[in-house]
């Protein structure tokens, strides 16, 4: 039967009302995920995007692949497992540690809109090739319905993936940072924006399949935004990647801008 929406109108739906796009409930997904850290040869580059109260005071940024490989709970018959590439900058937020994500490229539409109209995640479309030799992985970046490249990330894992007798490790991860979004919807009106917002993300504790140490790089293309061009990177530090499982249960809004 189709649902009368003048009998509850604060449901977590998506647009259309009448007919959602997507549910709004908790997901589980699990995914492979590489994870490179790069010294950026100017950080004054980078702290110019990242909004107060926010503080950046360090000169690495993350560049982090996400291949999804499983769909576990939450999801409809119509989603699909997708990947992505992020950017993510260790910020401070009340003296705590956090990683605030400026800029989330996605290939699916969904992922892109749910991230969006919920939580605030930065997702734009694009084009991910993706080419895996062994435990090699090479990701090319693209515009969404361009050949104009943003970025080029070459991987490679080190070692032969742990031997695993029983349930794989899991559980919270102590210390880790916080995922920190800027939730920004204009207003039709043209003046001060409806919503403006940092939204923290708040997952069940993951389950984690295989983390190994891994050797990369990352270059950045003709195509990319401004503040990756002038930031630059001057070396890839390290890499590291991880076979994970992700309970993503919603967000909270750590800073209200408007209010």
């Amino acid at each position: 039967m189709m649902h009368d929406i003048r009998e509850n109108m604060t449901q977590n739906r998506s647009m259309p009302v009448h007919n959602p796009f997507y549910k709004n409930v908790p997901v589980s997904f699990r995914a492979n995920i590489i994870k490179a850290e790069c010294i950026a040869a100017r950080p004054d580059a980078v702290e110019r995007i990242v909004p107060a109260p926010l503080i950046y005071r360090d000169t690495k940024i993350f560049i982090v692949f996400l291949d999804v490989t499983e769909l576990k709970e939450g999801f409809s018959e119509d989603d699909a497992v997708w990947n992505e590439i992020a950017v993510q900058i260790p910020v401070f937020h009340n003296d705590e540690p956090g990683l605030y994500v400026c800029e989330n490229y996605c290939s699916d539409i969904r992922s892109i809109l749910s991230g969006r109209e919920t939580y605030g995640y930065p997702k734009v479309p694009c084009r991910i090739d993706v080419e895996r030799s062994g435990h090699e992985v090479t990701a090319k970046l693209l515009k969404y319905g361009s050949v104009s490249e943003i970025l080029h990330f070459t991987s490679a894992v080190m070692g032969e993936p742990p031997s695993l007798s029983g349930p794989p490790p899991g559980g919270p991860v102590k210390g880790m940072p916080k995922i920190i979004l800027f939730k920004f919807i204009p207003s039709p009106a043209g003046n001060r924006p409806d919503v403006q917002q940092l939204v923290a993300m708040k997952y069940n504790k993951p389950v984690i399949h295989s983390i190994r140490p891994g050797r990369g790089n990352v270059e950045i293309m003709q195509g990319a935004p401004d503040y990756l061009k002038e930031a630059g990177i001057k070396e890839t530090a390290g890499v590291t990647c991880l076979d994970m499982e992700t309970n993503v249960i919603g967000g909270e809004v750590i800073h209200n801008y408007n209010a």
